[in-house]
């Protein structure tokens, strides 16, 4: 089945956030099952470094201001 860290709606659409120590994640089984079963738009593997690369299919890695400027959180709206 399906596991990811943390779901993230943003505008309609699910995002899923995994965290991972790894300064270089790879792309997992689990990742491929929850882009399906969860029907997310994507995931973001959040490590510790701060570079940005692609892992898969809608699959990104990138540091945690990376992700916190992707999905928008805290931004204010109004």
């Amino acid at each position: 089945g399906a596991e990811i860290d943390l779901l993230v709606e943003q505008d309609g659409k699910m995002w899923g956030v995994e965290f991972k120590w790894s300064s270089a994640p790879r792309m997992t089984p689990s990742m491929r099952n929850a882009l399906g079963d969860l029907g997310l738009e994507g995931i973001l593997v959040v490590h510790p470094g701060d570079k940005e690369w692609p892992i898969g299919d809608r699959v990104e890695s990138v540091s945690l201001a990376g992700a916190v400027r992707r999905l928008g959180v805290g931004a204010r709206k109004g």
